[in-house]
């Protein structure tokens, strides 16, 4: 029992990791940064491309391992060869967008090789003794699957994404509602969940793929919905399932509530979701002709089922949208037009800066945040504040990446959310 708890502990701290793996850097003052202006036309069009192509061949150089695995960090000291699948989905994603086969296929033979058990279990990261999953991290990769299966039509991609959520559905969805993870050796769950962990556009997908998962979306879009911070732009970061309370960051709580603070990081991910729910994606490319397939455990095989794509009971009427994450585009407006920079901590009520630290991975979550709200001018002054994190001297090894030249730490969750923002933009 006590190394269950430790499994979980470790997945714990690697959820909360998310707001510390990202490289940060703090600067005094508001000097040499853009106007709102002149940011628009700082780099637009081709010059975007080019600093993504740069950043794309920094990630294949210094974050790919020779197996096709992206490493979480490269410094030397203090660098974990471990790979998360959250690299992974990242990375599916992002082949998705630019329509890279040959590179989504690499993420794929890489997740199926080293990540998924025998039992279709997506292993948190990399290693022998990993027993436990992150329901954030096994949506967005059953996600990619379904999609590039539309796009490519290849039927092993939606055979694993099918099999590994009913792994999640039967392990991780008690009473409809989506738990944080699971821990196979032991049977266990939990009881909470973090609000940016509940994928609402993955789980609308997977709606059309299993209609179980409707009333899964919709508890979802419930705590999504209740976990907005009284009338701020800020979400909270957990909510418990057994005592229905949600709870603030608790890498930044010092004791009652005048003294919480929020990372933004985890609200612009929870905000995300929320836009990208109302922005569906999951119809199948033949609607009319392939059949669903639902695993089969008693025998262990595929089996067609009598529904159809265009034969769904239920569609669409069964799912509603919110508007419950709008409130965040107004007040990043606000901070870059006052400030012209964002923070990784705020205060959730004065909304006040409660830390100077920036981050890449903030920059790159806020352009494609503003991205889905079709914020062009907002969106491209996010990324020209991002791109001055890039190392620029060509001479170095990691020109192209964005991380700390001092310890040599380059994360890939900064790496590749930067490459996703330069990718979508347009």
């Amino acid at each position: 029992m006590k190394r269950y708890r430790l499994g979980v502990i470790y997945l714990t701290v690697f959820t909360c990791a998310l707001a510390t793996i990202m490289y940060v850097r703090t600067r005094q003052g508001h000097e040499k940064l853009p106007t709102k202006e002149s940011s628009v036309s700082f780099m637009e069009g081709d010059l975007y491309r080019d600093k993504e192509q740069i950043l794309l061949r920094f990630v294949q150089t210094n974050l790919t391992d020779p197996s096709g695995g992206i490493v979480t960090n490269t410094c030397t000291k203090n660098g974990d060869s471990s790979i998360l699948s959250e690299s992974i989905g990242l990375i599916l994603y992002y082949s998705l967008i630019k329509d890279d086969k040959n590179l989504f296929e690499s993420g794929y033979q890489y997740l199926k090789s080293r990540l998924l058990t025998e039992d279709s279990y997506i292993k948190w990261k990399t290693g022998g003794d990993i027993t436990c999953n992150a329901s954030i991290d096994d949506l967005r990769i059953i996600s990619a699957l379904f999609r590039a299966h539309e796009r490519w039509g290849d039927d092993k991609y939606l055979q694993t994404a099918l099999i590994s959520q009913q792994r999640i559905y039967e392990q991780q969805v008690l009473d409809g509602k989506l738990h944080q993870l699971y821990d196979w050796k032991y049977d266990k769950t939990n009881a909470a969940t973090p609000l940016c962990y509940l994928n609402l556009g993955a789980l609308r997908e997977l709606g059309v793929y299993n209609k179980d998962w409707v009333k899964v979306y919709n508890e979802s879009l419930d705590i999504v919905e209740g976990g907005r911070i009284g009338d701020t732009p800020f979400f909270y970061k957990h909510y418990n399932f057994e005592t229905e309370e949600y709870f603030f960051d608790e890498e930044y709580v010092k004791g009652d509530k005048e003294n919480v603070c929020v990372n933004l990081l985890y609200t612009l991910c929870t905000a995300i979701n929320v836009k990208r729910s109302n922005v569906f994606y999951g119809k199948p490319a033949k609607q009319s002709t392939f059949p669903i397939y639902a695993f089969n455990d008693q025998d262990g095989v595929f089996a067609a089922r009598a529904n159809y794509f265009g034969q769904l009971k239920g569609g669409e009427s069964e799912y509603r949208s919110t508007a419950c994450a709008d409130a965040l585009l107004p007040w990043l407006k606000g901070e870059m037009d006052s400030k012209n920079r964002l923070y990784a901590w705020y205060e959730p009520y004065s909304q006040r800066v409660a830390s100077p630290m920036e981050s890449t991975a903030i920059y790159a979550l806020a352009a494609i945040y503003a991205n889905l709200c079709d914020e062009k001018q907002l969106e491209k002054r996010l990324l020209d504040r991002m791109l001055e994190f890039m190392v620029s001297d060509e001479e170095l090894h990691c020109y192209g990446g964005f991380g700390d030249l001092e310890t040599e730490e380059f994360y890939s969750f900064d790496n590749l959310t930067a490459l996703l923002a330069l990718a979508l933009t347009k």
